[in-house]
């Protein structure tokens, strides 16, 4: 690096760590009162974001990551379903089954949580152990939002309908409410089972005895 000063150097390496400009400022040793500026001008600096550039690229060759790998990590979560290891009893009520995933590293991808918890249901003689199970897959919507950044559907043309899909979901992703998607549809679609974008699938089933 040298055509780096020495605390140039020391701020390449710490914004590499959490590519916080201000707080790698501070940390390479600048004055925090001038730091968020001082980074600022360092990161349009062409030397600097040429040494940057290549030890990104050289971290990513060192870890395997490509950005091929990050959009299929991100696919898989925008697409799960909880369908996908929800079954349905005779009696018509769902049920978690993991037996058929195994180790399947795609569908899991997308779990962030499972908790199983042991209780008692009823009182007395009518009292029975049963099992709760919770699933939460990771967020999404928020998924979603980064595939279509990517793939520049907020920026497509209203013909093919996608912009207002994509308005749609930005809105949602800011404020939380569905209301901008109920806006653009004819009918509701009908609901076969809990889905990814409920966050959070949550049932409980009787011990066997």
């Amino acid at each position: 690096m040298g055509d780096l000063t020495e605390k140039q150097a020391r701020f390449v390496d710490e914004y590499l760590i959490d590519l916080d400009g201000k707080n790698a400022a501070v940390r390479a040793g600048y004055a925090e009162k001038h730091a968020a500026s001082q980074a600022s001008a360092m990161l349009k600096q062409p030397h600097i974001i040429k040494h940057l550039n290549a030890r990104r690229a050289a971290r990513n060759e060192r870890v395997e990551v490509s950005q091929d790998r990050v959009l299929m990590e991100i696919a898989r979560v925008a697409f799960a379903n909880y369908r996908q290891f929800i079954r349905i009893a005779n009696d018509g009520l769902p049920y978690f089954d993991f037996s058929t995933i195994g180790e399947d590293a795609e569908i899991m991808a997308a779990v962030a949580e499972i908790t199983v918890e042991e209780f008692t249901l009823g009182r007395g003689d009518d009292a029975r152990e049963a099992i709760r199970t919770k699933v939460k897959l990771h967020d999404k919507l928020s998924a979603l939002d980064k595939l279509m950044r990517h793939l520049g559907l907020y920026n497509a043309d209203k013909s093919d309908g996608m912009s207002d899909l994509a308005e749609a979901l930005a809105q949602i992703s800011k404020t939380g409410s569905r209301a901008p998607i109920a806006a653009q549809q004819q009918a509701a679609p009908v609901r076969t089972g809990p889905t990814a974008d409920d966050q959070y699938a949550d049932l409980d089933r009787d011990i066997d005895p």
